[in-house]
């Protein structure tokens, strides 16, 4: 969960980050770039799915994910950014990343148990990361017994 501490990073020192390189100039933009930091975790999930998409012959799936999540952003877009301005851009992109990455899942049967472990993954965050870290420990020492 790489993505979520990079978030929570920008969580924290987002003022600043702007500030240093952007300069104060752009300050304004700083809720924009806290909120839509947390996009990555489905991001980094999409691109993960996109491999197995490929390797699971998925990809006409894939392809009606991309074009439905497209629609619904430019929809989202239309309908909201006259009202809230840039941070409907913000919330579009969250939304639609979220279908793509999460809400998709559900709605092929070879996919749901991605949704599954996706869902899971939150709940069970520190006793995944423990037994991903047991799994790890047990193949490197494997390795180094061979």
């Amino acid at each position: 969960m790489a993505t979520v501490a990079i978030a929570l990073s920008t969580e924290v020192a987002g003022e600043l980050i702007v500030k240093v390189f952007l300069g104060h100039k752009y300050e304004n933009s700083v809720p924009l770039l806290k909120t839509l930091i947390w996009s990555n975790i489905f991001l980094f999930w999409l691109v993960a799915q996109g491999v197995w998409d490929v390797l699971e012959n998925m990809t006409r799936f894939a392809l009606v994910k991309t074009c439905l999540c497209a629609a619904l952003n430019i929809t989202l877009n239309a309908i909201f950014i006259p009202h809230f301005q840039a941070m409907a851009c913000v919330y579009s992109a969250l939304v639609t990343y979220f279908f793509a990455a999460v809400g998709f899942n559900l709605f092929h049967p070879k996919t749901r148990f991605l949704l599954k472990q996706q869902v899971r993954m939150f709940f069970e965050f520190k006793e995944n990361t423990v037994y991903s870290y047991g799994i790890l420990k047990k193949k490197i020492f494997v390795l180094k017994k061979n």
